[in-house]
């Protein structure tokens, strides 16, 4: 064997020497620079984590916003829209409440209580039909993972905006059947809408439909009826002097 390969073999030998004691140390540093990020493939690779601002929620705006984008979809089908009703309102917001304290996500309460069940202790008389839509959905629409080596080192969470938030809603009731007949039934004329969050940024969203009567109860005129019939009351009211006493 030559002298110039003798040296080689020994360079070689301490070579693996070097690398079979220091192959931790030589594994961490190239790791720093295997950064990538798995979920969402086509993203440039990057040292930098980016930020993303988390959008405050006002629930009274989102309430508006719903109302209004339900009337769109009321629209498309020349429908007339639906008024606000503040009362109502005040009933699906105690419903959203629940469900946000307890987790449960239902259309009856621990009671047993349904939407007309609710509107009728909450006093709500001006209805004689009514529907209920209800939705959860979280604030975050995405959480982007990011991996070094396979090992997960930071998550970000990717927030609706208020705009899509709203439009998620109304979207997932407009592709649920009954959810969107709810909406396109052409006698309801209002409806309440009312949101709550927990603490997990969970939001409960719900929509209660009515429709709008003022005659037939307690101080409100009698109905009228066909000819031949008196004016007619919701028991147990009976009509007196064109009055529901």
């Amino acid at each position: 064997m030559r002298r110039s390969e003798i040296i080689l073999s020994i360079i070689l030998i301490l070579c693996l020497v070097f690398i079979f004691a220091n192959g931790e140390k030589i594994l961490n540093f190239l790791k720093t620079f295997s950064f990538y990020e798995e979920t969402l493939p086509g993203y440039n690779i990057s040292q930098e984590i980016p930020e993303y601002e988390k959008p405050e929620m006002n629930a009274s705006e989102l309430e508006a916003m719903i109302h209004n984008l339900t009337n769109l979809e009321r629209a498309k089908y020349n429908l007339s829209f639906f008024d606000w009703n503040n009362e109502v309102a005040e009933v699906a917001r105690s419903h959203s409440q629940f469900m946000a304290e307890t987790g449960i996500f239902s259309h009856t309460n621990l009671q047993g209580q349904n939407v007309s069940d609710r509107l009728r202790e909450a006093a709500v008389y001006c209805w004689n039909m009514t529907g209920e839509n209800i939705f959860k959905i979280n604030a975050v629409k995405l959480v982007k993972i990011y991996y070094i080596d396979h090992k997960e080192t930071h998550r970000v969470k990717i927030y609706f905006t208020q705009d899509e938030f709203a439009e998620e809603i109304v979207s997932g009731w407009m592709n649920s059947s009954g959810h969107r007949k709810n909406i396109l039934t052409q006698e309801f004329t209002e409806e309440g809408i009312g949101i709550v969050n927990d603490s997990e940024e969970n939001y409960y969203i719900t929509q209660n439909l009515i429709v709008r009567i003022d005659c037939g109860f307690k101080d409100a005129p009698c109905c009228p009826s066909p000819p031949g019939y008196l004016p007619s009351c919701y028991k147990p009211w009976k009509c007196a002097a064109g009055v529901c006493k």
